[in-house]
């Protein structure tokens, strides 16, 4: 506290904080941060800072003014009794199976169900200070010795239910709308869907369960005759720059999922692409895929194919993304529902584009790992020099007769920028 930030202000806030799920350093945590009002800092006067904690909830409060709810997680399940999803997202626990002698995630009260012990404390060093404000520890302010002064502590049982502690809350009717956090949870493990060898969500009509989908642009995808060798193919459309995504959905109608673990080595999804009538303004164009309602998901730009083009007015272009590409963009491909092309969210106001042979399966198709130069003089078109956070826009250089052109970097502060070769917004994915 009254540390001073980049901005030059003092440092104020009051944290909130869970850690659970794995021993550190692999532990999660959920939370929030509050300020007090008027600009008061905690460190000018003292504050009555308060924990509601209860079954299945913990609620924090600073002046009886409630700022955080979390709560354990609510597990979804189908007809058949399977975990199928989270429908909220809180906290869990690993918990060893003897049996396989592996963890298995908990999702309950656990571990916030045990007693626990209360530890009021001056904590000094660390790696949060270490890296945030002034940076790390003024020893000089302890010179003449620092107080950490406690007025009080009190602990309450709820007398109304002192087995869960609930029936005491002092929450008003619409409190979590407003204060709870989403937690850290993972997905349940589910019965992923048999095994594909090969799956054709499109060629002419629309697989048994998918179908044609406009997530927010209010339009209604529909089935066009393009040619004869083409026969009818999906048509979508952007009105404006609302924000949209659009594709093929399993999702609504309950379709088969697609495991394409069988061939994760050499398989791929591939899709044809023409588009009809360009957007208003210049947009990249992205492909996502999805697995369990946006459990995992991996986006592409469609430059970052197997072929490496951008849409074209008018031409039919084929897009081929490996299953290992898309894995390692994060995606689960044993249980593939929604696959989607599109500009640029709020940018594709305009576009009337076709698809047709939607195929998640075999393929002979790989990334080239071939070595490439990022930076030879100029940098790679698939790739672009970049500053994540320090708000600099890196330069080519001319440095001398042997070097040539170069590339340049500067750091303007200690905010904590990175700073190099970026080629995951621009098609520039590498094989190695």
């Amino acid at each position: 506290l009254k540390a001073l930030n980049a901005e030059g202000e003092e440092e104020r806030t009051i944290h909130g904080t869970l850690h659970y799920g794995e021993d550190w350093p692999d532990n999660q945590s959920s939370g929030e941060s509050v300020l007090l009002e008027n600009n008061l800092n905690p460190a000018d006067d003292f504050n009555v800072y308060a924990i509601e904690w209860q079954q299945g909830e913990i609620r924090w409060y600073v002046n009886e003014t409630l700022y955080a709810t979390q709560q354990d997680s609510e597990v979804e399940f189908n007809s058949e009794g399977e975990a199928i999803g989270l429908l909220h997202r809180g906290w869990y626990t690993p918990v060893l199976n003897t049996d396989t002698g592996e963890d298995e995630i908990v999702f309950e009260s656990a571990p916030f169900d045990e007693a626990f012990h209360l530890l009021i404390n001056f904590a000094v060093g660390g790696d949060w200070p270490e890296n945030v404000n002034e940076l790390g520890i003024d020893t000089a302010a302890f010179a003449n010795g620092l107080a950490y002064q406690v007025d009080w502590v009190r602990v309450f049982e709820c007398s109304v239910n002192p087995t869960t502690g609930a029936g005491c809350e002092s929450v008003d009717d619409d409190y979590l709308s407003e204060t709870l956090i989403e937690g850290a949870a993972r997905p349940p493990s589910l019965v992923a869907p048999p095994i594909t060898t090969a799956f054709t969500v499109f060629d002419d009509n629309l697989s048994t369960g998918w179908s044609l989908f406009d997530c927010c642009g209010g339009t209604t995808p529909i089935l066009v005759g393009d040619d004869d060798n083409r026969g009818q193919v999906a048509e979508f459309e952007i009105l404006n720059n609302d924000g949209t995504v659009l594709g093929f959905n399993s999702r609504e109608l309950g379709g088969q999922q697609i495991n394409a673990s069988n061939f994760a080595n050499n398989g791929a999804v591939s899709f044809d692409l023409k588009l009809v009538e360009p957007t208003l303004s210049d947009t990249r164009w992205l492909m996502k895929i999805e697995a369990e309602e946006n459990t995992t998901s991996a986006e592409l730009p469609l430059t970052a194919s197997v072929e490496g083009v951008a849409p074209a007015v008018g031409v039919w272009q084929t897009y081929t993304f490996t299953l290992q590409q898309l894995a390692l963009a994060g995606l689960d491909i044993s249980r593939i529902d929604l696959i989607m092309a599109f500009p640029e969210w709020a940018t594709g106001a305009g576009a009337v584009y076709r698809m047709d042979n939607v195929v998640v399966g075999p393929s002979g198709a790989s990334v080239s790992s071939e070595p490439i130069s990022l930076f030879a003089d100029t940098v790679h078109p698939n790739w672009q020099l970049w500053d994540c956070c320090g708000g600099t826009s890196p330069a080519e250089v001319f440095e001398d007769d042997q070097y040539g052109t170069v590339a340049e970097f500067e750091i303007l502060n200690n905010d904590g920028p990175v700073l190099g070769f970026l080629g995951r917004d621009f098609g520039g994915t590498y094989n190695g």
